[in-house]
């Protein structure tokens, strides 16, 4: 699942079809990927790497059309495995509303979804850190670095995920109580047992803005 205006390449939608290409090198009935995708408007570099990347394959799909969050939701509950070999991510939000849906999240082992991944490596994808190349050109700062997730790695995680229904519901509620963990983490109260938790009170702005000049 990706929007191509925050960089198609960053999601990695198109590494996403290559591990599942090499996990099920045949097509069948009884399994297929399906890529969300949002944008603005067309992009042609995408579309034709996509192209050539799901030539032959009927097992998968790509869903491009406006959705509702339900329904997007119900998209995401339905399926077996969210898979995400993002480069670079933020939070990672629909990682997390994954596992709170009782889904196992495969993601690339980088970047802020190890907040609540830490602790499930078995779902984390191999990876070594890369110059940002965007073809999607988003990304363009020098010097800047993003991962580059292993894709065999990943294929041989979703096989093992794909053979084992007791594994994928392991993995899933281990996911779950860990992002649950990162909530609690953001609550009033756990803010309250910290040194600044003081600060965050109804006249906060207040207490800052009056407070020394360096902090």
């Amino acid at each position: 699942m990706g929007d191509l205006q925050s960089s198609w390449t960053r999601k990695n939608l198109i590494g996403a079809i290559e591990i599942f290409k090499r996990a099920f090198p045949k097509p069948t009935a009884v399994r297929r990927l399906i890529v969300k995708v949002q944008s603005a408007g067309p992009d042609p570099k995408f579309e034709h790497a996509a192209r050539n990347a799901v030539a032959g394959r009927s097992d998968i799909a790509f869903l491009n059309e406006r959705m509702s969050h339900q329904a997007i939701d119900r998209l995401i509950a339905g399926c077996s495995v969210f898979l995400s070999p993002h480069r670079s991510e933020g939070f990672g939000l629909v990682i997390a509303e994954a596992f709170l849906a009782g889904v196992p999240t495969l993601a690339t082992g980088w970047s802020g979804n190890l907040d609540f991944m830490a602790d499930v490596p078995e779902l984390c994808i191999g990876h070594h850190l890369v110059p940002v190349q965007d073809a999607g050109g988003v990304y363009r700062a020098s010097g800047a670095l993003w991962a580059e997730p292993d894709l065999d790695d990943a294929a041989h995680k979703l096989r093992a995920l794909e053979a084992s229904n007791a594994l994928r519901r392991e993995l899933a509620a281990r996911g779950r109580a860990a992002v649950i963990a990162q909530a609690e983490a953001w609550t009033r109260s756990a803010l309250d047992e910290t040194r600044f938790g003081h600060y965050a009170g109804p006249d906060s702005s207040q207490r800052v803005l009056s407070g020394p000049a360096k902090v």
